[in-house]
């Protein structure tokens, strides 16, 4: 059933030659998929979005190149890094440095 699944898939594996960090690195994908959620474990990001981050992160093997998959749940408070507040500008990540812009991010969570 397998390979009736893969053969009407669209996605087809890539064609260019495979570069895959943890080949790079000399480490195992698990040792790698670590190494990711240490760094998220150790950074500045604020409770409660850190551990929310850390319990939705997913390694799947896609036509054998490793994909960490990092989502980011709808919060119910404001998130800091460190005592910094970014927003979402377009595809940028952004720091919120004027006063309307924080109050109006405060406002969304009231």
């Amino acid at each position: 059933m397998i390979n009736r699944i893969h053969d009407q898939c669209p996605i087809k594996p890539p064609t260019t030659p495979k570069i895959n960090a943890t080949v790079v690195l000399g480490e195992t994908p698990e040792v790698y998929f670590g190494r990711w959620k240490n760094g998220i474990k150790n950074s500045k990001l604020s409770s409660p979005l850190k551990e929310a981050v850390l319990s939705s992160m997913s390694y799947h093997d896609y036509f054998g190149l490793g994909v960490i998959v990092i989502s980011v749940p709808p919060q119910t408070t404001l998130s800091y890094v460190d005592s910094d507040i970014y927003i979402r500008s377009g595809d940028d990540t952004v720091l919120a440095s004027e006063g309307k812009t924080i109050a109006g991010l405060v406002g969304r969570f009231a």
